[in-house]
């Protein structure tokens, strides 16, 4: 890759990353707080506005995350693919068209992750709605996806880069989540993110 294609992928997957489709459903000045404080995902969604409208976010940022990494791939290169993909999970994070003020990347990451190694992450996500419809948790659910998505990549014996990337990108957001919500106790961030029947 030369200069302008590393700028290229970075851009366009920041560029993609900073919509945030949490923040753009919530226009008052309370549910943006609220959305400031807990991060701005579907989670948090889910408590302002509902089912339907934290599924819809939660499809919106996996899409965001998977189409900057197939823009990028398509046109330039796995290693901007990969670029891109950083570089989409940055702009959810910190969005750059909402102060940013973004979300933990938990759903964006695993977009960027579909183009590139699909099968682990469909069993990822297959035994992370597993759990989540036995425990209603989102936190355990997230860590599942992970778990499963990382060790049946390692077992399908895939690219290095990519696994290397998958690690690092999965240890990236659960680093990122617990410095996020560090100001809630243990017990407290397992109950908010514990969505009611």
């Amino acid at each position: 890759m030369n200069p302008l294609e590393v700028c290229l992928a970075l851009i366009t997957g920041y560029a993609l990353g900073s919509l945030s489709f949490a923040n753009l459903l919530s226009h008052d000045p309370g549910e943006a707080d609220y959305l400031h404080r807990h991060g701005a995902g579907a989670s948090t969604t889910f408590w302002l506005h509902g089912l339907k409208a934290a599924f819809a976010v939660l499809l919106c940022d996996i899409g965001k995350g998977a189409v900057a990494v197939l823009i990028a791939q398509s046109f330039i290169g796995d290693g901007a693919a990969i670029l891109a993909g950083i570089a989409a999970v940055a702009g959810h994070n910190w969005p750059l068209f909402h102060h940013f003020k973004g979300g933990r990347g938990v759903a964006t990451a695993a977009g960027t992750l579909l183009p590139l190694i699909p099968l682990a992450l469909g069993v990822g996500i297959a035994a992370a709605v597993t759990v989540f419809l036995l425990t209603r948790n989102i936190l355990l659910a997230s860590l599942t996806l992970y778990g499963a998505t990382l060790a049946l990549a390692w077992k399908l014996d895939v690219e290095a880069s990519l696994l290397i990337y998958a690690l690092a990108l999965s240890g990236a957001v659960a680093a990122y989540t617990m410095v996020a919500g560090r100001h809630e106790h243990v017990g407290e961030r397992w109950r908010s993110t514990t969505l009611k029947p």
